[in-house]
């Protein structure tokens, strides 16, 4: 298993989860999909925070010395360390690329509760993960709402956690 740092009971930090070349090269990937208009960024709910789905097989992945089937294989490695490291069973896991600009910020929240711990419809982000493919930013930090834990995100780490009420971030 990968050497993994428990911030609190359900959280966890794995730094090198992925090399500084295969985060450059998926950055890469990305770059292309945008330049050839076959994907774009779409804003989402933070303030100047963009996402992007994309294809779980494409040949184009080849062109950036990556399997055509990359990220099948990237969501089947997040699901063993999550399942390793939160101690439960994961039926599927969902993910997408996100791009913070210059300012962006997300108040404190959870992925699955509103303020009361009430389930929300997101409720299937019962757990939840960042892959960070970068640090040439400033700030964008990862904090912790009701515990001292704050996330200065390394190229390749991984933060793991249980994205309900008691994890606001």
């Amino acid at each position: 298993m990968t050497e993994a740092t428990r911030l609190k009971d359900d959280a966890f930090a794995v730094k090198n989860f992925m090399t500084k070349e295969e985060c450059a090269k998926v950055i890469r990937y990305f770059e292309f999909l945008v330049e050839s208009g076959k994907l774009d960024w779409n804003q989402i709910s933070f303030y100047e925070s963009y996402a992007m789905g994309f294809w779980e097989s494409d040949p184009d992945l080849l062109r950036f010395d990556l399997p055509a089937d990359y990220f099948n294989k990237l969501k089947e490695r997040i699901k063993i360390l999550s399942e390793d490291l939160l101690g439960t069973e994961l039926k599927e896991i969902s993910f997408h690329a996100q791009k913070w600009i210059d300012g962006a910020f997300a108040g404190f929240h959870s992925d699955n509760t509103d303020e009361n711990g009430n389930p929300t419809a997101f409720i299937r982000s019962k757990f939840a993960s960042f892959l960070y493919l970068n640090e040439d930013f400033k700030c964008g930090r990862l904090n912790w709402k009701n515990y001292d834990i704050i996330i200065k995100p390394e190229t390749g780490m991984i933060v793991i956690f249980d994205g309900g009420f008691g994890n606001e971030h």
